[in-house]
């Protein structure tokens, strides 16, 4: 329908198309221009998407960018890296792998400390310390009182022989009843050597101090010999 003037009212034909579709509703006005009705097709949405600013367009573009990227590391990820299976683990730096088949590492033994013992090495006792000391010998007087010629040579021999010196021989006068040694009365070193002497000859019977009646010269020990003197 067309108000003041020469107006067109729609395409001639059986009357106005109605439907799905966009259509162009009536124009009014004397100049022929019409008004566009309320609904929007694709093509003006699609203008009205490029119309938005440029730097809102590159954000998101760079946010489509970063998703995609997140998305192929974390397949990476998960599949292990490329060039290995899914789900192999690689070689740790801590524990280098030991090829199979090949020789085993000598490993060191961790020496142990020796323990010394505190005690020392035992002790031997030395046969000299064992040994008693050697007896005190003192120099002799060898008489004879017997009536058996010789006899005061043969028991000088017999004294030597066993390490006892002899300083003088001679003969006896007085009366002695048994073989008797001699030693200055409170001299202990004299009366040792004697008692030894007598242990050492069992022909002496007595061990007595020294009297008056022997000759004091020289100092020593005076042997009185009997006939009951064995050599």
């Amino acid at each position: 329908m067309v108000s003041g003037g020469a107006g067109v009212s729609g395409p001639t034909g059986s009357g106005p198309r109605t439907g799905a579709g966009p259509g162009i509703g009536s124009v009014t006005g004397g100049s022929g221009h019409g008004t566009a009705a309320p609904g929007r097709g694709p093509a003006v949405q699609a203008r009205s998407w490029l119309a938005r600013p440029r730097a809102a367009r590159l954000v998101g573009a760079a946010c489509a960018l970063a998703g995609v990227a997140l998305l192929v590391i974390g397949l990476i990820t998960l599949r292990g890296g490329p060039g290995q299976p899914p789900g192999a683990v690689g070689p740790t730096a801590s524990s280098p792998a030991t090829p199979s088949g090949g020789p085993t590492p000598n490993r060191t033994p961790t020496p142990r400390p020796t323990t010394t013992s505190s005690t020392g090495p035992p002790v031997v006792p030395s046969r000299t310390a064992s040994r008693p000391a050697p007896a005190p010998r003192a120099p002799l007087i060898v008489l004879n009182n017997s009536t058996q010629p010789g006899l005061a040579d043969q028991a000088k021999a017999r004294f030597e022989a066993a390490g006892w010196p002899v300083v003088l021989v001679g003969n006896f006068a007085g009366r002695i009843p048994t073989t008797t040694v001699y030693y200055t009365p409170g001299d202990a070193a004299q009366q040792l050597a004697a008692n030894t002497l007598a242990t050492r000859f069992p022909s002496i019977h007595r061990v007595l101090p020294r009297y008056a009646g022997l000759p004091p010269t020289p100092a020593g020990l005076v042997v009185v010999l009997t006939r009951d003197w064995n050599p």
